[in-house]
């Protein structure tokens, strides 16, 4: 078979070793997350439903067509031998690379639009009500702290900070 006799074994271990990481790697670092943003713009039921159609149906069709038009490539064009159609699923590998980036920049400008559709609120008038609002309760919890240390004896005032009218 060609091309066999001239890579030692070694080699070609080392050779998938470091293909098979550099997959994983860039399947971890890269591609998952991408994947899992393209769900954020989407609304609850759009996204629980999207991330199983693509969970479940993608991933398996995905790995099955790949498979397959591996074998495909290895009968038809390589004769028989991996190591003859390398040059062709090394040329396959890098379009999917250059399709897979024009993917995620596609994904980017959308996810750009997507926040400029976001309508930008001001919460500064609820923020300082919810602070008076903290303030009224602390004053009230400090007289409550003040009447028990003295006993409850005549120096009780109301919520409002006002001595009782003798």
């Amino acid at each position: 078979i060609a091309g066999e006799e001239k890579i030692p074994l070694a080699q070609a271990l080392l050779i998938g070793t470091v293909q098979n990481v550099a997959n994983k790697v860039t399947k971890y670092s890269l591609f998952d997350p991408c994947k899992e943003m393209a769900y954020i713009p989407l609304g609850p039921d759009a996204k629980v439903k999207g991330k199983a159609a693509v969970d479940v149906l993608g991933a398996r069709l995905g790995r099955s067509i790949g498979a397959a038009s591996q074998q495909l490539l290895v009968l038809l064009v390589g004769g028989g031998s991996i190591l003859n159609c390398t040059p062709y699923i090394g040329a396959l590998y890098l379009a999917a690379i250059a399709v897979w980036s024009n993917a995620v920049s596609v994904l980017g400008q959308l996810f750009e639009s997507s926040e400029d559709k976001i309508k930008k609120v001001d919460n500064t008038p609820k923020l300082e009500s919810i602070g008076q609002a903290i303030t009224i309760i602390k004053s009230i919890e400090d007289r409550k702290r003040e009447k028990k240390q003295n006993g409850g004896t005549g120096n009780s005032s109301d919520a409002k900070g006002r001595k009782p009218k003798a």
